[in-house]
């Protein structure tokens, strides 16, 4: 029971097998009850005056005669909040005029009932009660007394009473947690599925799941969903877009239109994302398909020792420094650590590394130009998750080269001409264009003289995480005495 102070009303709700006060069977039909062994629920408002105002019956159990729904109500799970009437139970399937489910082990249900609402889209097998009926079955003729519970009685008063029900005004009083009800489907969707729960950690790169590739679901969930219309949306079972967290693959090819991506780099949405695929068929029938997600909270890899910030070098010194090691704290992914330059600072030209996509990589420093004397360098060493772009510790590192610094006119050799050189075109076939600023001796670029330009230039390739490869093998085509082609 229930009551609503304003309204000076309680609210009633019973389970019964009783025929006598049912006006709609299993079967779907209207008037007398033909089979007293299923349960149906019924929900009774009374007056302080001691007079039902309104009764109504609900079933769970299917027209098909295929099983009994078993339904059965929770314990103080019943609130009135105005004209809408809550409860919730459990029951081992349903049956609706749309659908029918029936599952391995009872299930929870939260269901709200309106008494005066249209019924052009009436879905759930449902009636009023006749009040006079039920006031000869239960034997209140003599009324329903109201004796209000104080705070100082204890468990045994509160049960001493003769046909006593303790009246609960505080919602869903014992408590439980309003998650999935029904398996999820909704009773007045014509037809819908259920897609196997998908892990996710915050964070990462997009993540592929195709349904059509699902042993369990495929055959329903591909059968739904080919019956949906283009108008389907994907979208929060509160109605509101997943467009930022997941969405369709919007491809022409027939085996990927089953395929859900999902990627997000916001924190608040750790937690169970109860997705749903909506649509109609061509006859306006509701159609849905249940996706959940469960985002799992992520951080950052992280070095387990110190790692050193500050370096003050002379010129000359060769330094290896190994970085300490480093562990991802969730265990979800592997780490990867790379160096990059700092806005508006310069990077030390001087600095290399090794063995970056290893467990032990190493920062090689090698100042062994005066022109660095002098000079304060700055660049970062990122520590990120291989499978994010947001996931990573940023570590900010200072090298000073120690001594005065030395103006570069006083490094060039005597009697020397300075040279050049730009890459001006740059192609993804690893082809170029090499452009000096003055003529030269274009003989050096001849296949003779290979071995010479190898020991005169040091050519290599920096990767896309900076890492530096030597080049195998390029050939040249001089065009003149200013321009020469090159093929890696």
């Amino acid at each position: 029971m229930t009551y609503d102070y304003e309204k000076a009303q309680g609210t009633l709700l019973v389970s019964s097998i009783d025929d006598s006060i049912r006006v709609v069977n299993r079967y779907g039909s209207t008037g007398t009850a033909s089979d007293p062994k299923s349960t149906d629920v019924f929900l009774l408002v009374i007056a302080d005056a001691r007079q039902i105002v309104r009764a109504h019956q609900v079933s769970f159990n299917p027209s098909d005669k295929s099983f009994l729904a078993d339904l059965s109500l929770g314990l103080n799970a019943l609130r009135r909040i105005g004209d809408q009437y809550i409860f919730a139970g459990n029951a081992n399937g349903f049956g609706t005029i749309y659908q029918t489910e029936q599952f391995t082990e009872p299930n929870s249900f939260v269901m709200k009932l309106v008494f005066d609402k249209s019924t052009n889209h009436q879905c759930v097998f449902e009636g009023p009660v006749r009040e006079l009926t039920y006031m000869t079955v239960t034997d209140i003729s003599s009324g329903i007394t109201r004796d209000d519970a104080k705070l100082s009685y204890t468990t045994s008063q509160i049960v001493s009473y003769s046909n006593y029900f303790k009246v609960y005004s505080s919602p869903y009083s014992g408590a439980f947690d309003l998650l999935d009800t029904m398996y999820i489907p909704r009773p007045c969707a014509s037809a819908w599925a259920n897609l196997t729960q998908m892990d996710y950690f915050y964070g990462q790169h997009k993540k592929k799941y195709n349904f059509r590739n699902e042993p369990s679901y495929k055959t329903r969930a591909v059968n739904v969903y080919s019956q949906m219309d283009a108008e389907k949306e994907f979208v929060f079972q509160n109605g509101s877009s997943t467009e930022r967290f997941a969405w369709l693959d919007n491809g022409t090819d027939i085996n990927n239109q089953t395929t859900i991506w999902v990627q997000t780099d916001e924190e608040n949405l750790v937690g169970t994302q109860r997705t749903v695929i909506r649509g109609c068929d061509n006859m306006g029938k509701l159609l849905e398909i249940n996706f959940y997600v469960n985002v799992t909270s992520n951080s950052a890899p992280e070095f387990t020792e110190d790692i050193q910030t500050q370096w003050n070098l002379n010129v000359g010194d060769t330094i290896n420094y190994k970085l300490p090691p480093f562990k991802d704290p969730e265990g979800n992914d592997v780490g990867e650590v790379y160096i990059n330059t700092m806005e508006n600072q310069e990077f030390p030209p001087f600095i290399n590394y090794t063995l970056m996509n290893t467990t032990k990589p190493a920062l090689i420093m090698t100042p062994n130009n005066l022109r660095y004397q002098g000079r304060t360098y700055y660049f970062s060493v990122v520590l990120k998750e291989k499978n994010s772009d947001t996931m990573m510790n940023v570590y900010y590192m200072t090298v000073k080269i120690l001594g005065d610094p030395v103006d570069e006119d006083d490094l060039r050799p005597p009697n020397k001409t300075e040279v050049n050189m730009t890459i001006t075109q740059l192609t993804y076939k690893s082809t170029g264009q090499l452009k000096f600023s003055m003529p030269i001796n274009v003989e050096l670029f001849s296949k003779e003289n290979k071995t010479r330009v190898n020991e005169l230039f040091y050519i290599y390739v920096r990767t896309i995480d900076k890492n530096e490869e030597p080049i195998r093998g390029i050939d040249f085509n001089v065009l003149d005495n200013q321009t020469v082609n090159f093929t890696v």
